[in-house]
């Protein structure tokens, strides 16, 4: 028994293909996300106003970047048009750093909490990237190696073939692999879960940011190994979304160390002061 393959073509009409569909209602998902628990916590509207918008446009360009970077370098070379077509290819860490940019360097200029922020972009992000790889799992772009499992997906051969590229399926139908967007899918759900329940329960600002991102690093990283050789580029064996999860814990785990620093007696930031349902904490 595996999980069934379920081919999700263009939808006819849209000029778009059923992931970027998906990815934009998962953007419009994660921003109406952070704002609605900024209004939860009294955050100012005008601050949280900037960031989402600055946070999605940064997220959108660096996808992209980083995508043509790691992944299409020739192609764009021979063709100049694919800097501007934004969702010909898109990177998730080339993305996670656009909003991590542009939150910090929002908070820094306008002397905002960063971590307080922090905390509110990362759920939102979370739901984003929720979306995005419901999108992977329905068009099965993240083929991985081939399986016994039954978490794997069965799906016929001369849909993977040119992921594959080895002579065990050459007269068979259909080969079971792992669809890492979808493994990847069924794990995100819970941690947004995680992420929204630490975030209401109000603990010290930044901790659900670097909770959730450690815990996707880890989730990355292991799955990472189950991808093909042939469709992702390698440094050290590593494939670039790993060299992305160590640098993601390595931020988490400082930020983790800052939070239990700064302990419960911290003061509050100033855009909480004297508002009733902020954080108990900075």
């Amino acid at each position: 028994m595996a999980f069934p393959y379920i081919a999700i073509g263009r939808i006819e009409g849209l000029p778009i293909q059923p992931y970027g569909l998906l990815l934009l209602i998962g953007l419009a998902a994660g921003a109406l996300t952070a704002v609605r628990l900024a209004k939860r916590f009294a955050i100012p509207g005008r601050e949280i106003g900037l960031i989402v918008p600055v946070a999605i446009g940064s997220a959108v360009l660096c996808a992209h970047v980083f995508d043509i970077v790691f992944y299409q370098w020739d192609r764009a070379m021979n063709e100049s048009a694919l800097w501007w077509r934004m969702f010909d290819g898109v990177s998730l860490f080339g993305g996670l750093f656009g909003v991590a940019l542009a939150v910090l360097l929002i908070s820094l200029g306008r002397r905002l909490h960063l971590a307080l922020y922090a905390d509110l972009v990362a759920v939102g992000c979370l739901v984003a990237m929720t979306f995005g790889r419901l999108g992977c799992a329905l068009v099965h772009d993240h083929p991985g190696l081939p399986t016994a499992s039954p978490i794997g997906v069965d799906m016929p051969v001369t849909s993977v073939q040119w992921a594959l590229g080895f002579q065990a399926t050459r007269n068979a139908e259909f080969v079971r692999v792992h669809d890492l967007g979808f493994e990847e899918l069924i794990l995100l759900v819970p941690l947004l879960v995680i992420a929204i329940v630490l975030v209401r329960r109000r603990l010290r600002a930044g901790m659900a940011a670097a909770i959730a991102a450690l815990t996707y690093a880890a989730i990355r990283f292991g799955l990472d190994f189950l991808r093909l050789p042939l469709t992702e580029p390698r440094l050290l064996r590593l494939t670039a979304g790993q060299l992305g999860c160590i640098a993601m814990a390595v931020v988490a785990i400082i930020g983790l160390a800052v939070v239990a620093a700064r302990g419960r007696i911290a003061p509050i930031g100033p855009e909480l002061a004297g508002r009733p349902g902020g954080y108990r904490n900075a």
